[in-house]
């Protein structure tokens, strides 16, 4: 009986009441709640710190504060753009077209026997071989040149593996051009001037002026004659010293006079010689092979054909196919050796 008036008694004072109902549930929820959160709020803050413990050891700026995950990203994105770009390996080209620029080196620090137009040069500087590698070399026969009994130097003319010309007005910097009294001066200096007035004469302007001519305009267009090829110490004018030098070794390695004498074909202004009995003469001696040009039926030039191997040596080939049969100049039929004429 005492249970049931207690009920009643409650239950009036709750609908007598009801905001003390109300109270006490807000109460208890605000507890609840506020245990939950020092729970969470307590690992929060230690996963924080230990966020941002291993982002300072990645970014490496020693900050504790930890950024936003927006702020990270832009500032990742930025020190990815900013990274350098790896290049493609020495020797290698990114797309086929693509050129790889290779740093010149000195000549003694160069492999040894690259070939010039071969896949022995792939990767090497110029300095180590030709870049214009089929060298024409070029002497002539001129009655008025009675120097010397044998044939005079025409020229030494880098020309492009194909056989092309090298650009009409030399190769590399203007400050290599020489004026032609510089060019005798440097001769002479290198004692070198006797030989080149008895073996490279000049039909028409002065030597020196001939000489000028072709250093400038082919010498130039020698790679491994840069002067930035040669080691210290470096020595004045060593390119076109060299250059000449080279002419003068070949027209003294390769004696055509002597080779024809010996195979039975001397200077007759009466005397014809066939093309063949010519070409087989040298090459018979020298096993080279040679490009006649004649004037007329007159016989004017020699003209023989190299690689160039190790820089210094020359290597004789076959006549590039445009060169074989080119009408100017082209010597056919009967051909006049002819005589020099007699020293005054």
């Amino acid at each position: 009986m005492r249970l049931i008036l207690i009920t009643f008694i409650a239950c009036v004072i709750l609908l007598a009441y009801p905001e003390i109902v109300h109270a006490a549930r807000n109460k208890a929820g605000k507890e609840t709640s506020a245990s939950t959160g020092k729970t969470s709020s307590s690992t929060t803050k230690g996963g924080s710190k230990k966020q941002s413990t291993g982002s300072d050891s990645k970014a490496g700026s020693g900050s504790k504060t930890s950024t936003t995950p927006t702020k990270d990203k832009k500032k990742g994105s930025k020190t990815q753009a900013d990274a350098p770009k790896s290049s493609p390996p020495a020797g290698t080209a990114s797309s086929p077209s693509e050129e790889q620029t290779i740093e010149p080196v000195t000549r003694d620090k160069c492999p040894s026997k690259p070939e010039s137009c071969s896949s022995s040069i792939k990767g090497l500087s110029t300095c180590c071989y030709e870049e214009y590698g089929v060298h024409l070399f070029s002497v002539q026969w001129d009655k008025t040149l009675n120097q010397a009994p044998g044939f005079t130097i025409h020229g030494l003319w880098p020309n492009t593996c194909a056989n092309g010309p090298a650009p009409p007005s030399g190769c590399g910097k203007s400050d290599r051009r020489l004026k032609s009294p510089k060019v005798t001066e440097i001769l002479k200096k290198n004692g070198l001037l006797d030989q080149m007035n008895m073996y490279w004469p000049s039909r028409g302007a002065s030597n020196g002026q001939f000489w000028m001519e072709e250093w400038n305009k082919h010498g130039t267009c020698a790679s491994t004659l840069n002067p930035e090829c040669y080691p210290a110490p470096k020595k004045s004018n060593a390119d076109a010293v060299e250059y000449f030098g080279r002419a003068l070794e070949l027209n003294k390695k390769y004696d055509f006079y002597t080779a024809l004498k010996e195979g039975g074909v001397v200077p007759d202004d009466k005397e014809t010689y066939t093309p063949k009995q010519i070409t087989d003469a040298i090459e018979k001696k020298y096993n080279i092979a040679v490009d006649l040009r004649c004037n007329g039926n007159v016989l004017s030039e020699i003209r023989t054909f190299f690689n160039v191997k190790d820089i210094t040596s020359y290597v004789p080939i076959a006549i590039p196919k445009n060169e074989v049969g080119v009408p100017k100049k082209q010597c056919t039929g009967n051909i006049v050796y002819p005589a020099k004429n007699p020293q005054e």
